[in-house]
């Protein structure tokens, strides 16, 4: 009895031996060849390519134009404190079938004060910073823009005089390193849909300054941050008609940029 089990023992025996060694060298072969990781949220992401912004190619609606529509949202001015206002802006937007929201803050030191340095704490970090306002943007599905909200010098001089950032060195260093610490809070975050780094230019500062301000700030920022949309500006006031002179034909600024320009046209109410 003993004698004639041992023949399907040792059949048996041999056989899990050769699946386990096949396994083995199946597993071997295998893992060479792995599938592309995709992050949950990397159907959001929205990059500059060519003359348009587009959508991931992973979204809903793939590699298509995107058009951000929507409001801008000067926090920085309000003096009453209210969170009000900023708790709701998110919202408003999202329920009049808009998309994005333009934050108004400050890297680097206040607007229209070059003397007073802006605080981590205070752009980024503290209940009305923007942290908090990409978090609530983010609950209400709208994407949203930091524009550092700056013209490159103020008039407080001698006799309300024009202080410009190219004669405080100082101003735009601290600039470039404020917008460091932002990149590296938002660098994994799609719902930024990208950084406007200056809101607009003083002509006095003169082109070359300018020029040289942009590419300085944004290689600070491509250091730590490759994924998110850099918009640029345009020169004098932001005005699209000094486009071509401060920046002439060349490319100069890398990929995933776009220009930002500011065109105010006249109203007429009745």
């Amino acid at each position: 009895m003993e004698k004639s089990m041992s023949k399907p023992i040792k059949l048996f025996l041999f056989l899990t031996l050769l699946f386990t060694i096949y396994d083995s060298c199946a597993l071997r072969t295998c893992s060479t060849v792995q599938a592309a990781v995709i992050a949950p949220n990397e159907h959001l992401w929205i990059r500059a390519e060519g003359k348009e912004l587009k959508t991931s190619p992973y979204a809903k609606n793939p590699n298509a134009a995107f058009c951000p529509v929507g409001v801008a949202f000067f926090n920085i001015y309000d003096t009453s404190n209210s969170m009000q206002m900023f708790k709701y802006i998110p919202y408003y937007t999202r329920n009049m079938n808009m998309n994005c929201v333009r934050l108004c803050f400050q890297p680097g030191y206040e607007k229209n004060n070059i003397t007073r340095d802006v605080t981590p704490w205070e752009f980024l970090n503290c209940s009305s910073g923007a942290i908090a306002f990409v978090d609530l943007c983010k609950q209400a599905s709208v994407y949203v823009y930091l524009d550092a909200h700056h013209s490159m010098g103020d008039n407080r001089g001698p006799g309300n005089s024009e202080r410009l950032w190219k004669d405080y060195d100082y101003v735009r260093v601290d600039w470039i390193n404020d917008w460091k610490l932002a990149a590296a809070a938002f660098k994994d975050e799609p719902w930024v849909l990208g950084y406007e780094i200056c809101n607009e230019c003083r002509p006095n500062n003169g082109a070359a300054y300018i020029k040289q301000a942009y590419i300085d700030c944004i290689d600070g920022i491509r250091s730590i941050d490759t994924k998110h949309v850099i918009f640029f500006g345009c020169g004098n006031w932001n005005n699209p008609a000094s486009c071509s002179t401060l920046w002439g034909n060349t490319n100069v600024l890398g990929s995933n940029v776009a220009a930002m320009a500011h065109y105010y046209s006249a109203y007429s109410y009745g």
